[in-house]
Parts: C-alpha cells; sequence; structure tokens
C-alpha cells in the first residue's frame, strides 16, 4: 500500500475540567509538526537553505562546518546551531566522500530524562541536532546516500587519511532560490473604458486603469502592458499612439497612451496619428471599445 504525501491529521480538542496526558499533549505537537513539514516540502523544496558552510583544505585532517538551516525532502528542519569540526575518515586509498547533514532519529538523540510522581520517570527534551557524516560515494545498502534526506554541503576527497584536495562546492545541494512570481491577464475586448488624458487641461491622449488585484501581487511588480485591437479606424486611418505603465500598484496601474495629432497620406495610404480630440470627441470613445476593440494585455513580475 502506497503512504500518501499528505498527512492524516487530528485537530486536538480540549474541554474545561479534562484529564489531559502525554499522549494529548504530543497529539498538539504532532498536529502543529506534520503541517509544517507539509508547508516546507510543498512550497519550499529540499537542500541548503542558510550557512552550513564546509572549510578543508589539501593535506588537513579535519572539516570544519559552520552553523546552519537545511531541509530535507519529507520538509524536516536540520539545524546545526554550534560549529563542528569532523576527523577526515582514516583511510589510506583515494576515496571520494559527500558530507551530508540528515535528520536525526529520535533513538539516536541523547533525551533528557526526569523523575514523575509515584516513581514515574520518562524522556521530557530531546536535543534536535542532525546527523553530520561522511558518506562514501559507492557505498551500497543502508550506507549509501539517500538523495533530499542525506543533504549534501561539500564534496570531499580522501588519501592517506588527510585531505587530497581542497574541499568542493560543486557536489553541494542548496535550496533552490526562489523563483519571480509572474502573472498576466486583460482587460475585455470591446469593453475597456477608455477615460482622456491628463484629467485637466487639454487632451493628449487615452487612459485605461488595469485591475491586478486577481494576481495576488504582494507589492508592485514590474509591469509589461500593450494595447491589443485594430489599429485601423472606420475611416481607414492608422490608429495608434505611445503607450506607457502609470500609477502602478500591487492590485492596479494606469496604461496611458499618447496619441500625437496630424495625418498625413503617403506610399501605404492615409496614415494617422490620431488627434486626442477625434478621440474623445463624438462617439469615438465608443468606437475605441467596440469598432477598434482596444484592450490592454498585460504581464507582471514580482521577485
Amino acid at each position: 500500500m502506497t503512504q500518501s504525501e499528505f498527512p492524516a491529521l487530528e485537530r486536538p480538542l480540549f474541554f474545561e475540567g479534562q484529564r489531559l496526558t502525554s499522549a494529548d499533549l504530543a497529539a498538539v505537537h504532532a498536529f502543529d509538526r506534520e503541517l509544517h513539514r507539509l508547508h516546507n516540502r510543498s512550497l519550499h523544496g529540499w537542500g541548503v537553505v542558510r550557512g552550513l558552510a564546509a572549510g578543508g583544505a589539501r593535506g588537513e585532517r579535519t572539516v570544519t562546518l559552520t552553523p546552519g538551516y537545511a531541509l530535507d525532502c519529507l520538509g524536516r528542519e536540520l539545524v546545526l546551531s554550534e560549529p563542528l569540526e569532523l576527523a577526515v575518515p582514516a583511510v589510506a586509498a583515494a576515496t571520494a566522500y559527500r558530507l551530508t547533514v540528515s535528520h536525526a532519529a529520535g533513538a539516536d538523540l541523547a533525551p533528557e530524562v526526569r523523575s514523575g510522581a509515584c516513581g514515574t520517570s520518562g524522556a521530557v527534551r530531546l536535543a534536535d541536532v542532525p546527523v553530520v557524516r561522511f558518506q562514501d560515494v559507492t557505498a551500497t545498502g543502508e550506507a549509501a546516500r539517500r538523495p533530499g534526506l542525506d543533504v549534501v554541503v561539500a564534496g570531499v576527497s580522501v588519501a592517506g587519511c588527510r585531505l587530497a584536495a581542497n574541499l568542493s562546492g560543486a557536489e553541494r545541494e542548496a535550496l533552490a532560490p526562489e523563483q519571480p512570481y509572474v502573472a498576466g491577464g486583460q482587460t475585455p475586448a470591446g469593453s475597456t473604458a477608455w477615460r482622456s488624458w491628463p484629467g485637466s487641461g487639454a487632451p493628449a491622449g487615452v487612459a485605461a486603469t488595469v485591475p491586478t488585484a486577481a494576481a495576488g501581487f504582494h507589492g508592485t511588480p514590474s509591469y509589461q502592458a500593450r494595447v491589443a485591437g485594430s489599429r485601423i479606424d472606420p475611416e481607414g486611418f492608422v490608429v495608434d499612439g505611445y503607450a506607457h505603465v502609470s500609477g502602478a500598484g500591487a492590485d492596479a496601474f494606469d496604461l496611458v497612451v499618447v496619441l500625437p495629432g496630424g495625418h498625413t497620406t503617403g506610399a501605404f495610404g492615409a496614415v494617422s496619428a490620431l488627434n486626442p480630440s477625434r478621440v474623445l470627441d463624438g462617439d469615438y470613445p465608443d468606437r475605441l471599445r467596440g469598432v477598434l476593440g482596444w484592450h490592454v494585455v498585460w504581464m507582471g513580475i514580482e521577485s
């Protein structure tokens, strides 16, 4: 039977006057722990997050490791709080190793034991220290490195009980950096609400407010936008202008289209950089929305 990657969760509940046992309190911890691990592996992945810098030069007999933080593929947190110094494996022949950190099972940890009432005693604390070890790259079976569970911090070459080379960072399994969040969309063709721009004085173009709240940006992203729709008006002129983003925020921005005035007739027929007054007078705004179908296609990139 295949085990689900999603834990079966039971939320502990309490009532006034309830007698709490150690199992009740452990259930509270288990509920939070399983949710947190699910969060880690679903949203963050695994690898070295911070620190855990390994040091060691050719000819030395020890390797150092700085404090740091990593996640394994089950979402378990591997925290080394103190610097560590390890003797290199005592082997004479040239051997390649991986220096790894991994989650320590409860049986591998030294618990703090206290006495209880009526002659009872039990463990009350576990020093949650990860296992740090050298793993032979050619090992098989139980000694073999478990990808995702044994997180590599450095490559190690040993010969004659010394480092045969400086530690290698090429094998280090760092957690991939967060990628930019990209979202996009468009306003409705034929019903985008264009207005005069600027709002006072002689109009120089048109503008439309583009809502982006549905994308769920946390801050103001970098927006890119363009006007989509026909550039040929009902009179046969080419209608176009210069678009730019203005007033950007996390949930909206304005796309402003500057429309230079005048028109000419050339080898390709009538060409017009549309005068704003023609866009805003009479029924032309309706033509922008309807006949031309002007609307905004956009994309936002949030780092």
